[in-house]
């Protein structure tokens, strides 16, 4: 998460709230709108009857991250918003006395290990197998 320029507006990571099992596409949209987002994801197994298949899940079903400026006063950061809202798929922004509220960035961090975690520590079985809920609950 790299720091904004000298200058350059305050970009602030929102919670975008979206349609039932639709955060890829979303994604993707937001994406080919020009904003940046993102729409964490854990590769898990999932058993079929005749085979098990790993699947990639959303670690926060039902929301997408989209990167936007800061200060909702200015005209390009409510173009931006306006732009995000109207994305086929996205429901609303995450507010707070209804105004959007910015994901606090330590929280960001800590989701974004936490997609990190789950994709790359918790190999899914083995001894581990049984402590995933347990680990989850300190994240």
């Amino acid at each position: 998460m790299p720091d904004s320029a000298p200058g350059a507006p305050s970009m602030r990571w929102f919670a975008l709230h979206t349609r039932a099992r639709s955060e890829a596409r979303v994604e993707e949209r937001l994406r080919a709108r020009g904003l940046e987002a993102w729409a964490a994801r854990a590769t898990v197994a999932r058993q079929w009857s005749d085979r098990v298949k790993r699947v990639a899940e959303p670690l926060f079903p039902g929301y997408v991250f989209a990167r936007l400026e800061a200060a909702a006063e200015t005209p390009s950061a409510r173009d931006a918003l306006l732009r995000a809202l109207s994305t086929p798929g996205v429901a609303d922004v995450v507010r707070h006395r209804g105004r959007p509220a910015p994901v606090r960035d330590d929280a960001f961090v800590v989701a974004w290990f936490r997609e990190d975690w789950a994709r790359n520590l918790y190999p899914g079985g083995g001894a581990f197998r049984d402590a995933r809920g347990q680990l989850e609950e300190h994240l």
